[in-house]
């Protein structure tokens, strides 16, 4: 067929309005497949529109950087005892996922390295101001829905 209209596949489910929903879900914790899912396309479409839309692309990179704030906001309640959960498992996603080398649970004492932060011995102002400075780095506004997040 040579129709110079004629489109081979389906039409896209892509629009605009899905790069909200990217980042709500993203600011909650969840990985890349849940995401794609909840948006109702494969892995690969969502990494296809990574490729082909500027502003998903540019919306996955801000809710990626939240994405990292609440995994460390978990980090942290789990270190501190106030959240419960696998802390070996989220260490190791930080760690694949972010290039956390300095992350490292310590048996022999009463320390959990972050960089150069032993979280055992952050109290609540010192996590929500941890969380401030990532997020006012990353210009993002939306500590309060964060912090929430973290602590239910």
């Amino acid at each position: 067929m040579n129709d110079p209209l004629f489109q081979p596949g389906r039409p896209t489910k892509y629009h605009k309005g899905l790069c909200e929903d990217l980042l709500r879900r993203m600011q909650k914790g969840e990985t890349n497949a849940m995401v794609a899912s909840g948006l109702g396309i494969s892995e690969a479409t969502f990494y296809s529109w990574l490729k082909e839309h500027d502003d998903f692309k540019e919306v996955y990179d801000v809710a990626d950087t939240a994405r990292k704030a609440y995994m460390e906001g978990l980090l942290i309640g789990m270190a501190q005892g106030d959240i419960k959960g696998d802390f070996k498992a989220l260490i190791a996603y930080l760690n694949n996922k972010y290039g956390y080398s300095g992350v490292n649970p310590n048996n022999q004492g009463n320390t959990i390295q972050i960089g150069n932060m032993n979280v055992l011995n952050m109290d609540q102002k010192d996590i929500d101001k941890r969380l401030e400075h990532l997020l006012s780095k990353y210009n993002i506004n939306y500590i309060e829905d964060l912090t929430d997040a973290i602590i239910d």
